[in-house]
């Protein structure tokens, strides 16, 4: 009776050790598999778009006379305007796309031609372009190009007065960067180069003075993206 009553005691006393010690053992978490990465969708350059601008713009005006010879108009001023377009991006990072815009340039320069004083500025330049790019993700640099048209302030005065076309109409060429700040913002640093054709004006002098006229603009803009 006594070995039976050691053994029992033996008995349950392996089992308190063992539940003891079970207890100071850290408790088995089953994990399941991990969950799968979200994909992140790449950022796309395509759609519409709406931005405002301004910069710094230098109009080069050159007027000649057949008896006074030439005189150069230059005019520096700033610029501010809005924009819209639309681009689609191409598989493969090309993006090519459509853009209209409207700026006010400031300044007003006079110089002499002979006995008249011509006095120039710009008012109203407007672009239509197309552009193309090539996209590093949110990166976009671009080369654009299309029609200009501009409307100037000549006044001739002195010698002789008169008055002629304001409205100018030729080519821009540009190079550019769009940076996308996140999905929706974008901001962007340009270089336009506007080159005009001749244009007359009739003076109260004997003679007609011919006017040839460029302009450089630099600028940057904040644009929307729909």
């Amino acid at each position: 009776m006594k070995i039976k009553f050691l053994a029992a005691t033996a008995l349950v006393a392996s089992f308190i050790a063992g539940s003891a010690l079970a207890s100071d053992l850290p408790a088995r978490v089953y994990k399941g598999a991990p969950p799968a990465p979200v994909a992140v969708p790449a950022f796309s350059w395509t759609g519409f778009y709406l931005g405002a601008d301004a910069g710094w713009s230098r109009l080069d005006s050159v007027s000649a006379d057949s008896v006074a010879g030439s005189a150069t108009n230059i005019v520096n001023g700033f610029a501010i305007g809005a924009l819209a377009g639309y681009n689609y991006e191409f598989s493969g990072g090309f993006v090519v796309g459509a853009e209209l815009d409207g700026t006010y340039v400031t300044g007003r320069h006079t110089t002499t031609l002979g006995a008249i004083a011509v006095r120039a500025g710009q008012e109203w330049t407007d672009h239509a372009r197309l552009r193309l790019g090539y996209a590093f993700d949110r990166a976009l640099l671009y080369v654009a190009g299309g029609y200009t048209y501009a409307d100037d302030n000549i006044l001739f005065s002195g010698g002789a007065s008169g008055s002629g076309p304001k409205s100018l109409n030729g080519y821009n060429l540009g190079v550019g960067v769009d940076y996308a700040v996140n999905d929706n913002w974008v901001v962007r640093l340009e270089y336009i180069h506007d080159q005009f054709g001749n244009r007359s004006f009739a003076t109260s002098a004997p003679s007609t003075v011919r006017q040839k006229t460029s302009d450089d603009m630099v600028r940057a803009a904040l644009i929307y993206k729909f």
